[in-house]
């Protein structure tokens, strides 16, 4: 069976960004080495000065970004990056406070080590995890949640910091531990479900269809049956998405792109 190591997977996602970063740098390193003010306020003058800033924000960014992955030993992951693992695999991000799925007996000396090496004080709410909604303490209506064994990922929030034209850095988290089971592409399969709305309308419309041309086949229905199956499978799959989502205001809030760090429910949790 298939397994998948989100952590492996965010530090794909993280040399990427650095990677895309560096790129960015490159791309206009010409403006970044004209040290004559002259030169930089005729860029500003000429109403070039959106590209001067991106640079020189980008050029801040990976400078803060190397000196907290020198102090925690490469293991910074940013806020967009996590974000991408979520939705891509239907994960929630939540404070530590929301958690009530199962820990292992490291998690407790894994802590430790880290508060007394980088956050000595109380630091209670900068602590969060990632895993399945199953592990968290939502705003149910419906039903309680259920604990659940997959692969829950500690981080700590560090404190943003202000870089280049006054702009404030992207938040950024550090891994400090992982502990369960390792997702199968199951997973995987099911966030692609729930990614966004037009998703969930297109594989529901596909189940009933294919239900359909089933069952057409089975009864030795005709070709021109066959051309009314998939328009007919919009009435079930409409159902199945009331049934499923029918309580909601609008089911974009159900989708992974809107819960990865909402404290919402939806009936498939």
């Amino acid at each position: 069976m298939i397994k998948v190591n989100p952590v492996k997977e965010l530090n794909q996602k993280r040399e990427a960004t650095i990677n895309d970063a560096e790129a960015v740098v490159k791309e206009v390193k010409l403006l970044m080495e004209a040290d004559d003010a002259a030169d930089k306020d005729a860029l500003r003058r000429a109403g070039l000065d959106f590209h001067l800033n991106q640079v020189e924000n980008k050029k801040g960014e990976t400078l803060e970004r190397e000196k907290f992955e020198e102090e925690y030993k490469n293991k910074v992951f940013t806020e967009s990056e996590i974000k991408a693992i979520c939705i891509k695999y239907d994960l929630r991000f939540l404070n530590t406070e929301h958690f009530i799925g199962k820990i292992d007996g490291r998690v407790a000396n894994e802590l430790s080590k880290f508060m007394k090496e980088h956050c000595p004080g109380n630091e209670r709410g900068s602590f969060f995890i990632m895993g399945p909604g199953a592990s968290f303490k939502l705003d149910a209506k419906k039903r309680e949640p259920r604990p659940v064994d997959d692969d829950p990922v500690l981080f700590y929030k560090l404190r943003n910091n202000t870089i280049g034209n006054h702009h404030e850095a992207e938040t950024k988290y550090v891994y400090i531990h992982k502990w369960g089971k390792d997702f199968t592409i199951a997973r995987r399969l099911r966030a692609i479900f729930f990614k966004n709305v037009f998703s969930m309308w297109f594989y529901t419309l596909m189940a009933w269809s294919m239900l359909g041309f089933g069952l057409n086949y089975m009864m030795g229905g005709s070709y021109w049956h066959m051309a009314w199956i998939i328009p007919a499978a919009f009435v079930p799959a409409m159902f199945t998405l009331a049934i499923m989502f029918g309580e909601f205001e609008r089911w974009d809030k159900r989708t992974s792109k809107y819960l990865w760090n909402e404290r919402m429910t939806r009936r498939a949790e």
